[in-house]
């Protein structure tokens, strides 16, 4: 009985390993989605779309006034439906519809006051993984022009590798919430590219002391982060936000990790600063 069932498992993990490879990544431009719906799927992955307060996002349909990340094309989520209030700014989520994790990589995102004139607010966008921050990007300046619609048609491409203080590109998330101030009242969202865990490397962070990184990775029984002087809390994450370790961590120090389930973690800092870690 033993061995049928570690063949069984064996089994299923090569059939989920295959559908990983199949679905690594993919960019959605929304024209092939139903107008009016607040959820989308590229790649074999389901996103959904959470409302800020009064507001209404959902897929609209315009003649060449989305942003596929080549050329006008006809099709974008934006909040054109629904809009709270002038002058308040405005919110949405978009997440895994399974809780499953995911990257962003680059989208695009049409900023401007309801009037789709030239906004003066300012931009947050927060990765998360349940109800844990991972990275937050704040702009406040660099936008395209949307009474010209230059670059891009008026959106403006808001690439994870370079915007905001690092590189979040490969940070592993299942929410992404953005949100805005100010006369920032109206955005529209295309060419929104994601990767899966899959495709995701194994991140690190650089203080005064040099890279921080968490090693071995994947691990089994226990990791240390490089690098790492004086002491700091550390948290470890599940893919649906929870808690299932946490502790003080101190320079040179180990953490068992052998108590935890296969799979795949997040190691936050107290520091701010987030690793994506594979328990085998």
């Amino acid at each position: 009985m033993k061995q049928q069932y570690t063949l069984k498992t064996i089994f299923m993990m090569a059939l989920m390993t295959t559908a990983y490879n199949v679905h690594a990544q993919g960019t959605e431009v929304f024209e092939t989605e139903t107008t009016g719906t607040a959820t989308f799927t590229e790649g074999g992955k389901t996103f959904n779309v959470t409302n800020g307060p009064g507001e209404t996002y959902a897929i609209f349909n315009l003649a060449d006034a989305g942003w596929n990340g080549t050329t006008p094309d006809n099709k974008f989520l934006d909040n054109s439906s629904g809009i709270a209030a002038y002058g308040d700014g405005s919110s949405f989520i978009i997440s895994s519809s399974d809780a499953s994790l995911f990257a962003v990589r680059e989208l695009y995102l049409f900023c401007s006051t309801n009037a789709l004139a030239n906004h003066s607010g300012t931009l947050t966008i927060e990765g998360k993984v349940g109800p844990t921050t991972i990275f937050t990007i704040v702009k406040s300046a660099g936008f395209s022009n949307v009474s010209t619609l230059t670059p891009s048609n008026g959106f403006t491409l808001i690439d994870f590798a370079t915007e905001g203080t690092g590189d979040y590109s490969d940070m592993a998330i299942n929410q992404l919430v953005i949100s805005s101030t100010g006369n920032l009242d109206y955005m529209a969202l295309d060419a929104f590219k994601w990767a899966a865990p899959g495709t995701l490397s194994v991140g690190t962070v650089t203080n005064d002391h040099g890279p921080l990184q968490l090693y071995p990775n994947p691990a089994t029984t226990s990791i240390k982060i490089k690098n790492l002087t004086g002491a700091t809390n550390y948290t470890i994450l599940d893919v649906l936000g929870k808690t299932v370790q946490k502790g003080t961590l101190r320079q040179n120090e180990t953490v068992m990790i052998n108590k935890l389930n296969s799979g795949l973690y997040i190691v936050k800092l107290a520091t701010g600063q987030s690793f994506k870690l594979i328990k085998n």
